[in-house]
Formats: structure tokens, C-alpha cells, sequence
């Protein structure tokens, strides 16, 4: 996906959701954590944190989703990124990174990518309404 590409699904996913979401690997310990590593500005934009069963190619392996609200702050890191799996830096402090970029509407996650498989899913009815 192009940089050009990038921007324009962004600008629509962006627009659909309520929250933006990654999985932090392999967790994070507490909110200083991700305080003091490469994402530090992020850090005032956490609504919630949760162990979960994301979608993965490991099923049943939990994973530490982080959820954003949708603000400058996130919007600005998105965009800052060459495309929707550029998302493999690991803070080399604490060993983290996040990964797994995912857009959520009404509590339910809509879009999610897999960032070392280079896959990205949307929901049909959203898929529909991209335009072309």
C-alpha cells in the first residue's frame, strides 16, 4: 500500500470508528511503562487497557490490547507512519512495541491488520462502503 493509498484508508476508517486500539507485545506492565518508552505522547490518549483474545494467527494466546480515543495525538502518530503496517519499532527501553493496528465502533473491532503477516480485514458492510 502506497503512502497515498495509506492516508485515504486512513481518512476513511478514521471516520467510521470511535476508538483506535493495538496490541502491545508482549504487555505492558503499567500506564508509566508506556509513559517512558517511544510512545510517550500517546500516553494521555488511553481510555482502556485489556487482556483479550485478539485476532491472530495463535488462537486462544491472550493478548494486551491498548484502546485510544480518537484525538489529535493518535491521529497525527497514524499519520506519521509510511503505511498501515509500518508499526515494528520496539521501544528499546522497556522491549515493547506496539502492533496489531485496529479501529473499533460501539465496543466492537471493525478493522484490524496483522502487522508481521501484512494483512488487514475490514467488516463487509464498511468494506461496501470505501470508496473506490
Amino acid at each position: 500500500m502506497d503512502r497515498k493509498s495509506y492516508l485515504r484508508f486512513l481518512t476513511f476508517v478514521w471516520g467510521r470508528a470511535d476508538a483506535v486500539c493495538f496490541t502491545v507485545d508482549p504487555y505492558l506492565r503499567d500506564m508509566e511503562e508506556l509513559r517512558q518508552s517511544v510512545w510517550a505522547a500517546l500516553t494521555d490518549s488511553v481510555i482502556a487497557t485489556r487482556y483479550t483474545e485478539a485476532p491472530s494467527d495463535m488462537p486462544g494466546h491472550p493478548h494486551f490490547l491498548v484502546f485510544f480515543r480518537k484525538d489529535y495525538c493518535v491521529l497525527e502518530f497514524l499519520k506519521s507512519r509510511k503505511n498501515i503496517f509500518d508499526f515494528t519499532e520496539q521501544d528499546e527501553a522497556t522491549g515493547i512495541l506496539l502492533e496489531d493496528l485496529a479501529f473499533s465502533r460501539d465496543g466492537e473491532i471493525f478493522c484490524y491488520t496483522l502487522t508481521h503477516e501484512y494483512s488487514c480485514d475490514i467488516a463487509e458492510e464498511d468494506f461496501q462502503a470505501m470508496p473506490l
